[in-house]
């Protein structure tokens, strides 16, 4: 009986070693992973997130200028349309059909 028992324990004593050696394993590829990944994203020129944000908040400062100058063009123009003057009448038709008259 105790040998079984030494059998046993020798069999969970080499998996517990299997098992630790396939952890180190897993753990070293995650790492030259990770390392290849970070040197194609360098070769890639991808922008960090704090450039991404920056130029986010950018754009969005931009667009609410926009939006807020386009707001004050269309007052203006509101504006000039209820001041403006009516426009003259075109010339009568006789005066239209006319001809110049020529200098001497």
């Amino acid at each position: 009986m105790s040998d079984w028992k030494l059998l046993l324990d020798d069999i969970a004593q080499m998996f517990a070693g299997t098992m630790g050696l396939a952890d180190g394993l897993r753990n070293d590829a995650e790492q030259k992973m990770k390392l290849r990944l970070e040197k194609l994203a360098k070769k890639m020129d991808f922008v960090s997130r704090q450039e991404f944000e920056v130029v986010a908040a950018m754009a969005k400062k931009a667009r609410v200028e926009q939006e807020k100058l386009q707001a004050e063009l269309n007052a203006l123009k509101k504006s000039m349309v209820k001041t403006a003057r009516p426009a003259k009448p075109a010339a009568s038709a006789k005066a239209a059909k006319k001809p110049a008259r020529r200098k001497a």
